[in-house]
């Protein structure tokens, strides 16, 4: 391709090629290739500009590489990832906010609003308030938030973010993570019914404890009293009998 192009007198740029050094490493160029003509438009030579970037490229593949692994670990965390570019006021959802959600990539704009919209409107103003109370403290944002999803579905969330330094004090973070937290919401809920029950039973057994032990002073008591008659007259009659 590059021959045929060099041929017809074109220009080549931008193309990618591996070379070899004398000790026969690789390492990859960036090639351009401007042809140089005479007064009648005829091709006499060509100038050729060899870039190395080898290091970039592997840089490359070392940040896609990270950013596979990032991925996977959100997918298994059921991570998201929401951007915020303040410049742009746009925000970029990754999969797993989708997947949360419950709605597919294009039923739904990819805006604050939406996901405020999916938030229990008791907890709306709890979180309103969390965010207003970091953005002027500059702390980090962390909030558990119950959802009803686009499916109808109740869930918990954890969001977070860290808010960023402006010009004129702190201002929204530009990425946020949001992780469905349901089943430990759950288990902890669990736990408390749990406890509630044990709490219950430990209330209802110290009742009937007490309950019996006061049946067992009445009937002492009883006992008692009722004992004491016969044997002071047991007593009296043996005074009169000696």
């Amino acid at each position: 391709w590059v021959g045929a192009c060099l041929r017809q007198g074109r220009s080549v740029s931008g193309v990618e090629m591996i070379n070899y050094r004398k000790n026969g490493q690789p390492y990859t160029v960036l090639l351009n290739v401007e042809p140089i003509r005479n007064g009648l438009g005829q091709t006499v030579a060509y100038f050729s500009i060899q870039s190395d970037v080898s290091e970039k490229r592997a840089l490359e593949r070392s940040n896609a590489q990270l950013q596979h692994h990032l991925q996977v670990a959100q997918q298994l965390a059921r991570l998201g990832r929401v951007e915020f570019d303040p410049s742009t006021r746009e925000m970029r959802w990754s999969a797993e906010v989708y997947d949360i959600l419950e709605v597919e990539p294009g039923q739904v704009s990819q805006r604050f609003r939406d996901l405020l919209a999916c938030v229990e409107a008791d907890a709306r103003r709890g979180l309103e308030h969390q965010l207003a109370l970091t953005l002027t403290s500059g702390a980090e944002f962390d909030l558990e938030l119950p959802i009803v999803t686009h499916r109808g579905k109740r869930r918990w969330i954890r969001c977070r973010g860290m808010p960023e330094r402006g010009d004129k004090g702190f201002r929204p973070p530009g990425t946020w993570t949001i992780q469905d937290v349901t089943v430990y919401k759950e288990l902890i809920e669990q736990k408390r019914l749990t406890n509630e029950k044990l709490q219950i039973m430990v209330c209802e057994r110290t009742r009937n404890l007490e309950e019996a032990n006061r049946s067992l002073e009445a009937f002492s008591h009883a006992l008692s009293h009722d004992l004491k008659k016969p044997i002071r007259h047991m007593v009296s009659y043996s005074e009169i009998a000696r």
